[in-house]
């Protein structure tokens, strides 16, 4: 499952791969910290990344 979130981590930021635990902040502290730590537009973060990683822990 790591790797999983790892590599959403990386399509989310390529420029930084920082390490899971921001993921999972910003899955507990809501959208707004995923935007503001890796810059990603509001509308990609709610119909491209947060879905995914949802799906990925889901079927893990």
């Amino acid at each position: 499952m790591a790797q999983i979130l790892t590599g959403l981590l990386h399509e989310a930021a390529p420029h930084d791969g920082r390490d899971i635990a921001m993921l999972v902040t910003a899955m507990h502290e809501g959208i707004t910290v995923l935007e503001i730590i890796h810059g990603a537009p509001a509308a990609a973060v709610r119909e491209r990344i947060i879905p995914r990683v949802l799906n990925a822990i889901t079927t893990t």
